[in-house]
């Protein structure tokens, strides 16, 4: 499942997917990100999460040497805090 949290942040939840793919595929999965990412006039930001084999940093490394902000995680809720962290916030408003 892939969510667009708004203001280029995107959350691939791979929680949930069984197998692996080949290091040839995962290569293709961030260079076509990253490909993606320079059609759009944001600088995105992306966190994918779930487990090993499956998820294993890879992809978000292809994609962070083509200028996409990625990053890994085994935890959801810390994908959602390091995309949190990009947020915009109201004046005033302090980042928790």
């Amino acid at each position: 499942m892939v969510g667009n949290t708004g203001a280029g942040h995107i959350l691939v939840d791979a929680s949930a997917v069984k197998g692996t793919l080949s290091t040839l595929e995962r290569h293709q999965l961030g260079t076509s990100i990253a490909e993606y990412a320079r059609t759009k006039p944001l600088v995105f930001k992306v966190a994918s999460f779930g487990q090993p084999p499956v998820v294993d940093g890879f992809s978000a490394l292809v994609a962070s040497n083509r200028g996409v902000i990625a990053e890994t995680f085994r935890e959801l809720d810390k994908a959602i805090d390091w995309l949190s962290a990009f947020a915009p916030r109201a004046k005033g408003e302090a980042r928790s």
